[in-house]
């Protein structure tokens, strides 16, 4: 079953360089009535301050489908890839093994 879920009511976590709103459980929000929606684990809705970014970190089995509402994105992995999508660019890369990303400037992503 479908349920709306309104901005106001997300999950949002501002750390300064990354203002997060999270619609299921993630991270260290945890809300047993939002812990997904079949196989789709993560809906974030993820602004980062320009120049800044999301380290590199591990991935394994999962696919991820980042959507830039705004400005650019660079995707880096360990195997030597980099990826630029500028906004409306929609990028997904299936984590079919152990890879390590990083990501830098505003999206949005979610996972299954």
């Amino acid at each position: 079953m479908l349920k709306k879920i309104s901005k106001n009511q997300l999950f949002n976590d501002n750390h300064g360089w990354l203002n997060t709103f999270h619609h299921f459980s993630f991270a260290r929000y945890y809300n047993p009535e939002r812990m997904g929606f079949g196989q789709v684990r993560v809906i974030n809705n993820d602004y980062i301050a320009p120049r800044t970014g999301f380290e590199t970190h591990p991935h394994k089995d999962m696919e991820i489908i980042t959507y830039v509402v705004n400005g650019n994105l660079t995707h880096k992995d360990s195997m030597g890839n980099v990826g630029r999508f500028r906004f409306r660019f929609r990028p997904s890369m299936l984590q079919a093994i152990s890879s390590y990303k990083a990501r830098f400037n505003m999206f949005f992503w979610f996972c299954f």
